[in-house]
């Protein structure tokens, strides 16, 4: 993933903001498992800092059932109290 801030306040990367929405309007979450963070661990894009106008990017790894389909990236906004969401579609 490459992530970017617009806008003039930086902000943190967290996992709470990102969901894998289906067809069907299910959501999954990026993984907890600590066994793929450790692997991951310096490529994670989750708890980094960004600054505005600068992209960062990272791995994200989320379990999805295997009858899932029309999969979108579903994204929160960062700013607090924001209810924002965009979507991007995966095209799987």
């Amino acid at each position: 993933l490459t992530a970017e801030l617009i806008g003039k306040e930086s902000g943190t990367i967290d996992s709470s903001q990102f969901n894998i929405v289906d067809s069907k309007g299910r959501k999954f979450r990026p993984t907890d498992n600590t066994d793929v963070m450790m692997i991951l661990s310096d490529s994670s894009i989750f708890l980094k800092q960004v600054d505005p106008n600068v992209p960062v990017n990272g791995k994200a790894v989320f379990d999805i059932a295997t009858d899932a389909t029309g999969l979108k990236l579903e994204i929160k906004d960062l700013r607090t109290f924001s209810n924002e969401k965009g979507y991007v579609d995966l095209g799987l």
